[in-house]
């Protein structure tokens, strides 16, 4: 069952299913093609992070959709990628609440496994009669590199996860997922006319 994206993380290493995905203490999973399209010394250029927000702030209703980004119909940019990044990891706490899939599947490359990981796991929750409630994400900082130019970077983001727990059809609680839990996501993105996220890795944020 997809509650986590820790849990979830935990059985795709231990699969080895993490395909195109890179640690940012390892190198970035580099793309197919000729290898004189990957640059030699990528630059990593730190992009705005979001700023520390008060504690007092709301937590967000993952039942509502995120706000789409002006960069996924921007040309590609190192700010454009985080945009896009950022707006894919929020994407993760809506399809595991509403069980809507459509906005995941649309930024998801066919090569992605923990996409479709996501996504059978929605699937199977709702199957159960089971959704998620909580589990917001807000990233708090952020940086990326260009992989290959004006098509393939490397997002790193620093995010916190609130506590979120999954219910049945009345509401009653199945299973509790403690938080905020602090997590540093990395993603493989990619431009080809439009943007598709060919990879994701997550791990804990280590203080």
């Amino acid at each position: 069952m997809l509650r986590d994206v820790r849990i979830l993380l935990t059985a795709l290493v231990l699969a080895g299913t993490l395909a195109a995905c890179s640690p940012d203490d390892a190198p970035v999973a580099q793309p197919t093609g000729s290898p004189s399209q990957v640059s030699a010394a990528p630059t990593v250029t730190p992009v705005p992070s979001a700023s520390a927000m008060p504690s007092v702030e709301p937590v967000a209703d993952v039942t509502v959709a995120p706000e789409r980004p002006a960069a996924l119909d921007e040309k590609p940019s190192r700010t454009g990628s985080v945009a896009v990044g950022s707006y894919f990891m929020q994407l993760f706490p809506y399809a595991s609440a509403t069980g809507d899939l459509d906005l995941w599947n649309s930024l998801s490359d066919e090569a992605c496994e923990f996409c479709a990981s996501t996504r059978a796991g929605v699937k199977a929750n709702g199957d159960a009669g089971l959704h998620d409630v909580g589990g917001a994400l807000r990233v708090l900082r952020s940086a990326s590199r260009e992989v290959v130019k004006d098509q393939t970077y490397s997002v790193r983001l620093d995010v916190e996860q609130s506590a979120s727990r999954s219910v049945d059809a009345g509401g009653v609680t199945v299973k509790s997922y403690p938080g905020p839990k602090s997590l540093r996501v990395t993603l493989v993105i990619n431009w080809d006319g439009g943007w598709l996220i060919r990879g994701v890795q997550v791990d804990p944020l280590k203080s």
